[in-house]
């Protein structure tokens, strides 16, 4: 005798355990960026340190807010929040390559080459240690936004 499964497409509540997931954001004309650590949507346009600098957010967890600028082969990425007065973080982000600005954020400006832009991306996210409450970033949405 067959045994009949029942199919589902979500994961069963208990695989989600307390996951939240940040909202995506949408954009609205005329709207300025805002300061990254007051962001809390994937692709928010946030300022940069010049004027005229915009970056998209590309990871947010509670603590460390990440937001990427993407040339034609050049990516620039900014991290801010709670995290950076946590000496452990700090040493971490300074092991991968980020240099501490002002104290108010680190970031981290490379020439791609012909390495694709998102797997950098992915690579220096991964390498961050943390669990983010965002999915992966498109690349040509981080693109869009980007200045």
């Amino acid at each position: 005798m067959a045994v009949k499964f029942k199919t589902t497409n979500l994961p069963p509540k208990d695989l989600l355990g307390s996951l939240a997931v940040a909202p995506v954001h949408k954009p609205v004309p005329g709207e300025l960026p805002s300061k990254l650590a007051e962001a809390g949507k994937l692709y928010q346009p946030v300022k940069g340190t010049s004027a005229g600098s915009v970056y998209a957010t590309v990871a947010l967890s509670e603590t460390m807010k990440v937001a990427a600028r993407v040339g034609s082969d050049k990516l620039s990425i900014r991290v801010e929040g709670l995290c950076i007065t946590d000496p452990k973080v700090v040493k971490k982000l300074i092991e991968i390559g980020f240099t501490e600005s002002k104290g108010t954020h680190f970031s981290m400006h490379l020439s791609c080459g012909n390495v694709p832009v998102e797997r950098v991306i992915g690579a220096i996210l991964g390498s961050l240690g943390r669990e983010f409450k965002t999915p992966i970033p498109v690349l040509d949405r981080v693109k869009e936004i980007s200045k």
